[in-house]
């Protein structure tokens, strides 16, 4: 076999593991947002559905492929369900970005630490925090932090599901 070859075969093996990511990314929470629900914000809020094929793919998909999947599925959930609204669609995006770059980080390492997916959401949310909080708040103040804040502890029993897909991964990896 020649080398053109194996990374043709490379390159389609990506191709073909970066477009099941993204519809894990589109599906889940279009599976989730049909779960009758009666919270103060959208279930997807509690259970990060997104986050998770990402997650998933971070053992298969190159950070290229995450990366561009994570481009893309807020924009298609947008225009096929109106989720996540357009006011914060580029702030999904660049959460779900850094989350899959981090993921795939922390996967590569040897030995990695229970909870990797856990720290990985949070630094995503903190990152993309303070541009959200001075483009839609206009000035970085106490009432905008706070309410981000709170935005992140209505994803606590997310974490806590992207915690228990992630030891399940690792333990398959073991």
């Amino acid at each position: 076999m020649t080398l053109a070859k194996l990374d043709f075969k490379r390159i389609t093996v990506q191709a073909i593991y970066t477009a099941l990511t993204l519809t894990g990314m589109v599906l889940l929470p279009i599976l989730v947002h049909l779960v009758p629900f009666s919270g103060s914000q959208p279930l997807g809020a509690y259970l990060l559905p997104m986050f998770i094929a990402p997650l998933v793919a971070a053992f298969y998909v190159s950070p290229v492929g995450l990366v561009l999947a994570a481009l893309l599925a807020p924009i298609i959930n947008n225009a096929l369900t109106g989720m996540p609204q357009a006011s914060i669609l580029y702030f999904v995006a660049s959460e779900l970005m850094v989350f899959s770059v981090l993921v795939f980080w922390f996967v590569q390492k040897e030995k990695v630490f229970p909870g990797f997916s856990a720290l990985a959401f949070v630094l995503a949310k903190v990152v993309v925090m303070v541009p959200k909080i001075l483009i839609l708040s206009g000035g970085l103040t106490l009432s905008a932090i706070g309410q981000n804040l709170t935005g992140l502890a209505v994803s606590i029993p997310g974490i806590l599901v992207l915690f228990v897909v992630e030891r399940l991964l690792l333990h398959r990896r073991n």
